[in-house]
């Protein structure tokens, strides 16, 4: 599941670095392109750092000296519930 979900990930950064992904900003227009994007590897303990921020549900950012290294991008997303409940 990690590789699948890390492959998806790549392919999108990929199609986003070259021009190809829609700016969501600006109708009918691509985003502009990246010249440096790297790849994205996988990292365990990243994964285990996000999912305890994940677990606080405070949707605000951790502090730098708490971040060892890593960056940090939020996102809220709102579910219906008439789906999950």
């Amino acid at each position: 599941m990690r590789t699948k979900v890390l492959e998806l990930h790549n392919n999108f950064r990929s199609r986003l670095a070259k021009g190809l992904e829609q700016n969501v900003l600006l109708y009918n227009k691509t985003a502009l392109k990246a010249s440096a994007m790297i790849k994205m590897k996988y990292d365990c303990t990243a994964e285990k750092f996000a999912y305890e921020v994940a677990k606080k549900c405070k949707n605000v950012h951790t502090p730098c000296a708490q971040l060892a290294g890593y960056g940090e991008n939020l996102a809220r997303v709102m579910v219906s519930c008439r789906i999950f409940c």
